[in-house]
């Protein structure tokens, strides 16, 4: 066997095989498989189905119970975690550099002043 074959296998697993989950990254199993997919769009779906059952026999929306998706594992890698909370800091430091500087009390008081006096004196003016 060849290693481009090899290769082609390893292509053909299935996302949820523990090689395939080595292979994208994943050294410490927190992957789903798709079974668990399946079962949290079920369970999504079946908390709707309560819901819209309770609102067409006549329960108020608010007495209605809530409904919320079923929370998917995050598949980021920690390296891609690192990479995205450091851009973001970046981000923050880049926009608190460009913000403008607080204005200052009498300038802010004097500006007030003056739009009042023109305020003032466009009702004399009529």
């Amino acid at each position: 066997m060849t290693w481009l074959e090899l290769w082609e296998f390893f292509r053909a697993l299935p996302p949820d095989s523990i090689t395939y989950s080595a292979m994208t990254g994943d050294h410490t199993g927190r992957r789903w498989t798709e079974l668990h997919y399946m079962q949290a769009s079920a369970l999504t779906l079946m908390q709707e189905q309560i819901r819209a059952l309770c609102l067409v026999n006549g329960v108020k929306s608010s007495d209605a119970p809530k409904t919320f998706p079923w929370p998917l594992p995050d598949l980021r890698t920690p390296e891609q975690i690192a990479e995205e909370e450091d851009r973001a800091r970046r981000a923050a430091k880049f926009l608190a550099s460009v913000k403008p500087p607080a204005l200052d009390p009498e300038v802010e008081r004097r500006w007030h002043e003056a739009v009042e006096q023109k305020r003032q004196a466009a009702k004399q003016a009529v």
